[in-house]
């Protein structure tokens, strides 16, 4: 066996366990040896998160990384992205056209308008956490929704956004202690 067959298996030996483990934070233990086509749709948005947190970056960027999931799995998946950002900390920059997403996982939101793209309002925040699905059903939270919906409709009311797509807010999640201007 040549030397570079056994520096491969090596590298594969130590690769399952540590592909394992990131599969099991989005629980998907056991699935690794499957391909995409293998899986649902949920399942490719996890293997997505977990691929992209086995770098362990500083900063996540998310890109409506749940706008094509079904409801109970967007909210499956909130959960375990909380929990993932409660477990390491990083810097997230979710954007996202769910309202009720950017009230769950952020610490805080920014509306943003349509071209040119700008800031029109930032809120902080305050539920506390981990944050539950019952408590995205709370007065407080729902009215949280609410007055981000109404911002954004007074903007589009203003000529501040045009297409109904292009009004989104950002939610995103600072590293504890780190001011983000």
């Amino acid at each position: 066996m040549s030397a570079q067959t056994l520096s491969a298996a090596a590298g594969a030996a130590t690769a399952t366990p540590r592909r394992e483990r990131f599969l099991s934070l989005v629980k998907l233990e056991g699935l690794g040896a499957r391909f995409p086509n293998q899986i649902s749709g949920g399942q490719r948005q996890r293997v997505a998160l977990a691929r992209a947190l086995a770098v362990d970056p500083r900063v996540l960027l998310l890109d409506e990384p749940f706008g094509a999931l079904d409801q109970f799995t967007r909210e499956e998946l909130w959960d375990i992205m909380q929990k993932l950002w409660m477990d390491r900390r990083p810097t997230v920059l979710l954007v996202t056209h769910d309202l009720r997403e950017s009230a769950y996982l952020a610490n805080r939101i920014c509306v943003m308008s349509s071209r040119p793209g700008r800031i029109l309002e930032t809120r902080e925040v305050g539920f506390a956490r981990p944050r539950t699905l019952e408590g995205s059903y709370a007065p407080e939270f729902a009215a949280l929704v609410q007055q981000l919906r109404m911002r954004i409709a007074e903007a589009r009311r203003d000529g501040d956004a045009t297409p109904p797509a292009a009004a989104a807010p950002v939610a995103t999640t600072p590293r504890i202690g780190e001011v983000t201007a």
